[in-house]
């Protein structure tokens, strides 16, 4: 089974097909189906189910170090990611700047995923992305960024991918503060045949 990114939010992805029961019904909100566990370290805005939903929300952690928005795919399942998307919220301000995408099969040990840092003390090293940087910075805006595969692929402890992923502000937000804002979070990638039938529906 291969979930192919073709454009953001598009439905291509895993919380789509989720949330469609294999695109055999409407799609509902996977987390609210009981098809996806969403978790975070903290909730000061919207609901935590948000993160898996399609529509643009406040959906914010409170003012902490470190926070997250996470999901579990749920026993049994496991994804070999290739991309993942993101959504800002309907908003200008305490837009995700600095943030760690990671994975995990056991929600203790987590594997670096990707590493997006476009905030630094360093003046020169902002200007140098700054382009890309804007992405995410407009309201209800998406960006898609890739995985190297061979950060996780070659370890036979990971090859089949992970069930669970998380989102983590590394550094503040575009508004000085650690509430990490967004309105949606999409996956894409491969599941191997030997966890294909946990996907089945």
């Amino acid at each position: 089974m291969d979930f192919v990114y073709d454009h953001d939010f598009d439905e291509n992805g895993v919380f789509f097909y989720l949330g469609t029961y294999g695109y055999k019904r409407a799609w509902q909100n996977p987390h609210t189906l009981g098809l996806v566990q969403a978790f975070t370290s903290s909730i000061g805005g919207g609901r935590v189910e948000d993160i898996v939903g399609r529509e643009v929300v406040n959906c914010r952690t409170l003012n902490e170090p470190f926070s997250f928005f996470g999901i579990d795919l749920g026993i049994g399942r496991q994804l070999a990611p290739s991309c993942y998307s993101l959504k800002n919220r309907n908003s200008l301000t305490h837009v995700l700047l600095n943030w760690h995408f990671e994975a995990s099969n056991d929600r203790i040990n987590w594997t670096l995923l990707d590493r997006r840092i476009y905030l630094s003390e360093n003046a020169q090293y902002n200007k140098s992305v700054e382009q890309e940087q804007t992405a995410l910075c407009q309201k209800g805006a998406t960006s898609t960024w890739g995985i190297d595969t061979a950060t996780y692929g070659e370890n036979p402890l990971t090859a089949n991918g992970f069930r669970y992923f998380r989102i983590v502000q590394v550094g503040k937000n575009s508004s000085g503060s650690d509430n990490l804002t967004l309105s949606g979070l999409e996956i894409y990638g491969r599941v191997t045949p030997a966890v294909v039938p946990a996907w089945q529906f």
